[in-house]
């Protein structure tokens, strides 16, 4: 992520967002003054407030009540296992809004680290395989889901 996204301000303002905050490959941290108690998590941006991978979230089990997760599934091999440990971070109903690139769109070409691009029914499965309820659009090359995580007992 480059630079604030006023789509995705928008996002977070018309969302409603509880804290604690965990916002997973947060790039620069832009997002962080729009929430009280926000966790910024980068792979290498230093930047964030953690570093760390998304794979592997070095937090312990059911303590973010939101999760941001703008631009990262579609840069991963392994987008499930980063979905699995959103959900594990979070507590049963917290807030997601999550971000990616839509498979017709103009984002699609030239960025050699996008090894995934979704349709809205794919990204529909798969958050749903992982206990996101997502309401899914589209605006121009980016989809956005935004909803709650629900952890079955």
């Amino acid at each position: 992520m480059c630079s604030l996204d006023q789509r995705k301000v928008d996002l977070i303002q018309n969302t409603s967002c509880f804290n604690p905050v965990l916002d997973i490959a947060c790039g620069n941290n832009h997002y962080k003054p729009f929430f009280k108690r926000h966790v910024g998590l980068d792979l290498r941006n230093r930047k964030a407030d953690v570093l760390a991978d998304a794979h592997s979230l070095p937090f312990r089990s059911n303590i973010f009540k939101t999760l941001i997760l703008f631009d990262i599934v579609e840069h991963s091999t392994n987008y499930g296992l980063i979905l699995s440990e959103a959900a594990r971070v979070a507590v049963n109903r917290a807030t997601y809004l999550l971000s990616t690139i839509y498979i017709e769109g103009d984002a699609v070409e030239g960025d050699m680290e996008h090894v995934h691009c979704y349709t809205p029914e794919l990204l529909k499965r798969a958050l749903k395989r992982h206990g996101f309820k997502p309401k899914i659009k589209r605006d121009r090359d980016i989809l956005y889901a935004v909803g709650k995580i629900v952890k079955t007992k």
